[in-house]
Parts: structure tokens; sequence; C-alpha cells
């Protein structure tokens, strides 16, 4: 009896070591291992196997795809550096855990050797941004004034959150607009700004005028004219006449403020965005009187002007609060207004 049970104990006792073996040869990753006993467990495990060896072909060939991936990305990510060190922007990479620099292209690096100035102010600029929860990259300007230089450099810089080898970032790329912006300041100037004078033009006056009448809030618009402006053209010359011109152009200026602008030969329009009228009445008459009071010119001088309170969304057209304001500034001209017997001069628009 022991005997006929020892042959098969022995012979089972072979197969699980065998097993054994199998098992710690897939567990190396050998599938090709096969078990031929025990029934559905041989078939149950040689399913396993034949299914690990798929799965892991698979993976493999996924493997291969990644590998190549990579190789192709690192190829194009040394072909970007490559090219981030030959643009004319600066570049700067920036750990957004503890502020490291983590790129910076040659432009950014000679910026730092000829403006080191400048760079610490740039660095300052970087200081407090943190990656955006939105993920959406951001545009923004600075202006520096580099030292020992009356003119300013004017940079814009594009801020995009990226994934540096796993690393959170904010990658900002500058670019120098100086150019551009003095190119526009040119243009605004030649289509907003009176060549006499340097104050704003007509075409600046009314579409600021359009714009504020579209707004939330009321402005006061004051109508000026120069009094005696032909009288000193006729009798002194053009060039004391301009000189008289930029005289009172510079004080509503310095001395009363808002949006000054020349709209015609003698007329200024003035634009002040409150509802103050009474006190900048008061202001004007003030500021009338102590330029009249002033000995240091050849010719008489003054100024006549009224001014109008206009509301928001006002249903009225802006040309005639225009027409009502030049009304009640011609009113304040014949009542205010000096009368001059020299018979050089005369005024086309007053009686007399």
């Amino acid at each position: 009896m022991d005997n006929m049970l020892a042959a098969p104990l022995k012979e089972l006792q072979g197969n699980l070591r065998h097993l054994s073996w199998q098992t710690q040869q897939v567990a190396k990753g050998d599938f090709s291992q096969r078990v031929d006993f025990m029934g559905e467990f041989s078939q149950a495990f040689n399913t396993m196997t034949t299914q690990l060896a798929e799965k892991t072909e698979s993976l493999m060939e996924e493997k291969k795809l990644v590998d190549a991936m990579n190789t192709e990305l690192q190829k194009s990510l040394d072909l970007m550096l490559e090219l981030a060190d030959d643009t004319h922007s600066m570049i700067y990479v920036i750990s957004c855990d503890d502020n490291r620099l983590i790129f910076q292209n040659r432009t950014a690096q000679w910026f730092e050797k000829i403006h080191p100035g400048e760079t610490e102010k740039l660095w300052k600029s970087f200081s407090g941004r943190t990656f955006p929860e939105n993920g959406r990259h951001d545009t923004w300007e600075i202006v520096l004034r580099p030292e020992g230089k009356n003119d300013d450099t004017y940079l814009r810089i594009e801020t995009h959150p990226i994934q540096w080898s796993g690393t959170p970032a904010l990658a900002h790329v500058i670019t120098d607009i100086t150019q551009q912006k003095q190119q526009e300041s040119f243009f605004h100037s030649l289509a907003y700004a009176d060549p006499l004078t340097g104050l704003h033009n007509r075409r600046y006056a009314m579409d600021r005028l359009e714009a504020l009448s579209r707004g939330n809030a009321p402005f006061v618009l004051t109508m000026v004219d120069i009094d005696y402006l032909k009288y000193c053209n006729d009798t002194f010359g053009h060039e004391k006449g301009d000189e008289y011109l930029k005289a009172v152009a510079a004080l509503m200026k310095t001395q009363y403020g808002g949006d000054v602008c020349r709209v015609g030969g003698d007329e200024f329009f003035i634009i002040k965005e409150d509802d103050r009228l009474q006190q900048h009445q008061d202001e004007l008459a003030n500021l009338r009187a102590m330029f009249m009071a002033e000995d240091r010119y050849p010719y008489p001088h003054s100024f006549s002007f009224a001014s109008s309170l206009i509301d928001p969304h006002t249903a009225v057209p802006m040309e005639q609060h225009l027409q009502e304001i030049d009304r009640m500034m011609y009113e304040y001209k014949k009542t205010h207004k000096n009368f001059l017997a020299d018979c050089q001069y005369r005024d086309d628009r007053m009686p007399g």
C-alpha cells in the first residue's frame, strides 16, 4: 500500500517542483512555459502565460514607439534651444518652485553683461509671478531707462507656463519694442498733435469728446478764444503772434490742466473729467486776470472763455453743445474784452 502511494506522491512532488521553477521563469519573462498536468489549472496557467506573452510583446512595441518619439522630441528640443540662442528676443526660463534660473539664451546673457542695472529691474518684474491655474500665457510690458541715458527702453514680455523636465516653470520671451513705440508716438503726433503748440489738435479733441459722451461720467468742456491775436499779427508780425499763441497754450497746460487742444487758429478746447463747473470757471477767471496783469508782452493779451457741464449719455448732439458754448463765449467776449481803438485792429466777430 505504501509503495502504491509513494510513486504518485513522488511524481506529484516532482511536478510541483517543476511548476515552481516554471513560475520563476515566467516571472523572469519566459512566457514559453507550459503546464500539461492538473487539468483546469494547466489550461488557466497556459492561458495566462500566452496573454502575458502577448501583452509583453505589445508593451515592447509601445516602448519602441515611445523611445522613437523621445528621440525625436530630444532632437526637436535641441533644435529649439539652438534656435532660441540665435533669436533676437531674450528668453528666460525660471522655476516656479524656487525662482531658479533654468535656462537663458545668448541674447539674454549679452543683455545682462551690457545692462546689469536694467537686468536687476527685469528680474524684479519676474518676482511674484506664479504658475497660472488656467494654463494661459500672459503678455505684458515694462519700461526701463538705461543708466546714463534719457531715452526709455520698452520691452514686451510673453510669459508661458511650461513643464521643464517635470519642473513647473515660466518661460519669459522678451522683445525690445522701443522702435515700435517711437513710431507709434511719431504717427500719433502726426495725427493728434498741433505742430506749433505741441498740444492735442482738433481731431484728438473730437475723438475724445465722442468717447466721453458714451461714457458714464460727466465732464466739463471749456472753449477758449485768444483776444487780440489778429492785432498782434498785423502790428507785431506773425512771429510774435506765434509766440502769443504758445504762451496761452503753455498757460492752459501748466496752470489749468486737463486735456488742452488747439482746435483752430486762436481757439482751444479744454476737457476735464469731473462736474465742478463753477470751480473751473472761477479758476479760469483768476488765470485770465493774472495773465492780463503780466507786463512782459508788448501787445495787449487776454483770452475769453465759456464752459459747460455735459452729462454722460447725453441725447444732445455734441455739435449742438459746441454751438451753445461758442455762443456763451462770445457773450463773455462782449462783456469782458476791452475794445482797442487802434485802426489796425479789427475783429470781424465783434461789433464796432
